[in-house]
């Protein structure tokens, strides 16, 4: 009975119908007698294998994620990128990424390999002659641990989100770098913030804020990502009153953290979007007092929201 096909998943699609079955052929070469055909035309819960090739910027290397989706091997996934020279034709490059995929696929095929006949014997005088030890077989290397490429991404995105205990929201912006080196488990990250909150019975203000910390990646897809982060955070809130409240501007400095969840969608290998709901935990509650009448205060525990995009420039 015939091993169900290997489903590839291309991204980002080609309309160039003939360099994807050039990387269809090539897998199927690499990976007989099982087949590869594209992901979009089969189950992908009744597989042998799943492939993502995601294609670097300008073609000039391509990421290739091969994992078993039957059996006990459920969730076993290999990694491989592999770079192309300037030089290089398209239609190698494709040919090339498909024996890799299907080459990746066969240590999830339970394919049965047949022995090398025996050569036919050949009459000779029997002599005697004392037994030889049996040489002992080649060691075995290692397996080469899945490389996972440097990443430095540029974010940018908005806020909203309550300042003051009462009174309106504010609205900001905020822009960051998150790295990840070769390898790492966790990534790095820090980001500058500044928001404005509507000036509400004379009273207007402003936070300037920063953050270093790092997150780690909860679970991704092909296209999708969910990330925890935390932070040392820290905050300048700038108040200034107008009309009968004059009496010259306060300014309060806070310290603390934050944590937050990103909900990731990438739209290709450099570029996307993300969703982020998060809290700010303050080492104390900020109150603005004007004269004996207090105006408002900033709490220990402040949600807010992001929404943004983010671009690889590495």
């Amino acid at each position: 009975m015939p091993l169900p096909p290997i489903a590839v998943d291309v991204a980002p699609p080609t309309k160039d119908h003939e360099l994807a079955q050039m990387l269809l052929d090539a897998c199927t070469r690499a990976a007989s007698p099982v087949k590869c055909v594209p992901a979009e035309s089969v189950d992908t819960g009744n597989v042998s294998a799943l492939a993502l090739v995601v294609w670097l910027p300008q073609s000039e290397g391509v990421r290739i994620q091969v994992g078993a989706k039957r059996g006990e091997q459920k969730g076993d996934w290999v990694n491989r990128q592999v770079s192309f020279d300037t030089d290089d034709e398209e239609r190698e490059r494709w040919t090339t990424a498909g024996f890799v995929v299907g080459t990746l696929a066969t240590r999830f095929l339970d394919v049965p390999i047949e022995p090398a006949p025996a050569p036919a014997a050949i009459s000779a005088p029997v002599v005697d002659q004392a037994p030889t030890a049996k040489p002992a077989p080649p060691p075995v290397a290692p397996e080469a641990a899945p490389l996972l490429p440097a990443r430095l991404d540029f974010e940018a995105a908005a806020l909203i989100g309550p300042l003051l205990d009462q009174g309106p929201w504010r609205l900001g912006g905020m822009l960051g770098m998150a790295y990840q080196g070769e390898n790492w488990p966790v990534f790095l990250h820090g980001a500058a913030r500044q928001s404005w909150r509507p000036q509400d019975d004379g009273v207007a203000l402003r936070a300037t804020e920063g953050e270093v910390g790092g997150g780690v990646e909860l679970g991704s897809g092909a296209h999708w990502a969910v990330n925890a982060r935390g932070a040392f955070a820290f905050e300048r809130l700038y108040a200034r009153f107008d009309g009968s409240l004059s009496n010259g501007p306060q300014t309060h400095w806070v310290l603390g953290g934050r944590l937050r969840v990103d909900l990731c969608w990438r739209f290709n290998d450099a570029w996307g979007a993300f969703f982020a709901p998060g809290l700010s935990v303050w080492s104390h509650k900020t109150a603005f007092v004007v004269g004996a009448e207090e105006v408002g205060q900033q709490p220990s525990v402040v949600g807010e929201a992001l929404l943004g995009s983010f671009f690889a420039l590495l």
